[in-house]
């Protein structure tokens, strides 16, 4: 009886010593930490049209900081959409409202539509409902349908949102959307229609020519240096817009023109192989405090162990 109930005590005490070190390893993916804070980028349109902020200004890629808004443990597309319409909306956050319904959280009121007729989307994917996890970096991309009957808006986006390019170069771009196959399955296609053009830095339009073919590319000629944004918006079919920026910047690089989206030859792949270092570096730094972490508690409970055990073990002989 001595010895089970010495056995029962240690496996209690080193239960309960262990607590602390999973709990340090079970943070999973959506899980949001006291005070975590995370950067989207948000876009925004209300019957296809760029939908404008407090400042008069599309939002397009706007840069917005979330948090467990709702207090659920988790940060989600309904904390994004909290944050996105108390930093950018004119009306608020009194212009954003949620329920829980049959298939999720949804969405009631979005800038100040409550019509129900709303889709949004994570990195260009459809997401169920907004209770969906978003993470540091995503980009959002919320709307109201123009056709809030048959929800015929038509999805789309740039294969790249951001790109450099030189003076005189001429950019050639992808424009893509989603159709449905025979089983209603969403598959990736090229948008053949769309009304392209292109704004500069001060949100005007320029007469800059643009083209849209068959297959969903698009050809822009920069002559000038300068930050512009080529737009895609409802021609006949009506779409979802979007958007990519385009910084035309003179070549002061050695090795010549630029690569349509990546910087001038030479400074990418530097940028890039620096970025990948510094990500190394800081995950190797954190699994590096992890195991120390892991490490001072197994130490210490081994040792708090050993002198509960050597005490209760006296006890019982006497």
């Amino acid at each position: 009886m001595k010895k089970l109930t010495i056995t029962t005590l240690i496996i209690a005490l080193c239960i309960c010593l262990s607590l602390p070190v999973l709990a340090a390893e079970g943070d999973s993916a959506g899980v949001s930490p006291d005070g975590e804070l995370i950067t989207v980028y948000a876009t925004v349109a209300v019957a296809g049209e760029f939908a404008e902020d407090a400042d008069g200004a599309p939002v397009m890629g706007a840069a917005v900081d979330v948090s467990d808004e709702d207090g659920d443990g988790a940060i989600t597309l309904n904390d994004a959409f909290t944050a996105i319409h108390a930093s950018l909306c004119p009306d608020g956050v009194d212009a954003y409202a949620s329920y829980e319904g049959d298939y999720g959280l949804s969405v009631a009121k979005f800038w100040g539509d409550e019509s129900g007729a709303f889709g949004y989307y994570i990195n260009n994917v459809s997401a169920l409902s907004a209770g969906d996890p978003v993470s540091d970096g995503d980009a959002i991309t919320a709307f109201v349908y123009s056709d809030a009957v048959n929800y015929s808006d038509m999805y789309t986006w740039f294969e790249t949102s951001e790109i450099t390019a030189v003076p005189g170069e001429t950019v050639s771009l992808k424009l893509n959307t989603y159709t449905f196959d025979e089983s209603w399955n969403a598959v990736e296609s090229a948008c053949e229609n769309a009304a392209i053009s292109v704004l500069d830095a001060d949100g005007n339009e320029t007469d800059i020519a643009a083209s849209l073919e068959e297959d969903g590319s698009v050809t822009v000629t920069f002559n000038d240096t300068g930050d512009f944004t080529v737009i895609a918006k409802t021609d006949e079919t009506p779409i979802v817009p979007s958007f990519c920026t385009v910084s035309v910047e003179e070549d002061t690089s050695e090795g010549g023109t630029s690569d349509n989206g990546s910087s001038t030859s030479g400074d990418s792949s530097d940028t890039a192989s620096s970025e990948a270092g510094t990500d190394s570096e800081s995950a190797a730094e954190d699994e590096e405090n992890g195991l120390i972490y892991i490490l001072i508690w197994s130490t210490l409970g081994i040792g708090i162990v050993a002198i509960v055990v050597n005490r209760i073990v006296k006890k019982i002989r006497q």
